[in-house]
């Protein structure tokens, strides 16, 4: 049997820093990776918001993963003390290029016998279209 393999259709990122925001809002804020820059690489939080799906087929589904940088997380309001929590990837400073290969190595390595074994794997990494919704 061959193994379904998941791709990055497109990444985007969320500048508000509140993951459940990004899951409920219209798409229109959003800004795609490979294009924007922030004002600052060195401070950085936001919210990646990925649709990934199958190669040549229209099956898709929403991603969220925070992301910040170590001056980006000393930017966040702590609620009882705590800056963030779950799902997190921390960049030494915003790069694209490496921030793309990473997605792409770790979302390439979550390929399953069936596209719901994909997800299940995704979800490993990433926050899931309803994972907010649900809280």
């Amino acid at each position: 049997m061959k193994l379904i393999r998941p791709v990055l259709h497109a990444a985007c990122i969320d500048c508000s820093g509140r993951p459940e925001q990004a899951a409920t809002a219209p798409t229109s804020g959003l800004q795609n990776i490979k294009t924007w820059r922030p004002a600052d690489p060195e401070v950085v939080t936001g919210v990646l918001v990925l649709t990934i799906g199958q190669k040549h087929k229209k099956i898709e589904e929403e991603f969220y993963l925070r992301v910040a940088t170590p001056a980006g997380l000393e930017t966040l309001e702590a609620q009882h003390g705590i800056l963030a929590t779950g799902q997190i990837l921390v960049l030494q400073r915003w790069d694209c290029e490496a921030l793309l290969d990473w997605l792409q190595g770790t979302i390439g390595a979550c390929q399953a016998d069936t596209w719901d074994g994909c997800i299940e794997r995704l979800r490993q990494h990433f926050r899931g279209q309803f994972d907010y919704l649900m809280r």
